[in-house]
């Protein structure tokens, strides 16, 4: 029973409904996930750490309220998050670091209110991130080192009063901060 036929399993009507935490780290063959995964109320916390052949997420991830935290650390062919994944208010943690063709972090993104840390570190590909960032009350750690292709900030990043940390070292292309 490899992590393959898990998450055909997840598609199951009802399957894995008191599921709190799914680490499917580490699987390369994930290519990926069903749209039933929104299905899973008291998810809390999601890794996919190193799925290199993961390519998207379904839009539906976006009905987890409860989700907390969605490691994504090394999933190199995903391009983009699903715009939905605003919705999900618990999200604390964000890491997508090492997604080497993620290009652009979705503005719904930045409508999570519980949202704390970014890691996306050494995207290489990554140009912007989102636009309404600054409303994020609860950021403390925003993480872009390495991410050559990163232009600009966004410009109320600078009334994130919780923001402690803002490592942006090796960022090539970034000609300025905002105000």
């Amino acid at each position: 029973f490899g992590a393959f036929a898990l998450v055909e399993a997840i598609g199951e009507a009802g399957a894995f409904s008191a599921l709190r935490a799914l680490n499917l780290s580490y699987c390369p063959a994930i290519t990926a996930l069903p749209p039933e995964m929104g299905a899973i109320a008291n998810l809390q916390a999601l890794a996919l750490r190193d799925c290199t052949a993961l390519t998207c997420l379904p839009p539906e991830l976006g009905r987890c309220a409860a989700l907390a935290s969605l490691d994504l650390h090394g999933c190199r062919s995903l391009v983009e998050l699903p715009p939905e994944l605003g919705q999900c208010a618990a999200l604390a943690s964000l890491g997508v670091g090492r997604c080497g063709a993620m290009v652009a972090v979705p503005d719904a993104s930045a409508g999570c209110a519980s949202l704390g840390s970014i890691d996306a570190t050494y995207c290489k590909a990554l140009r912007s991130l989102p636009a309404d960032l600054g409303r994020c009350s609860e950021l403390h750690t925003l993480d872009c080192r390495y991410c050559k292709e990163l232009r600009e900030l966004p410009d109320g990043l600078g009334g994130c009063a919780a923001l402690t940390s803002l490592r942006l070292s090796d960022c090539y292309a970034l000609t300025s901060l905002p105000a």
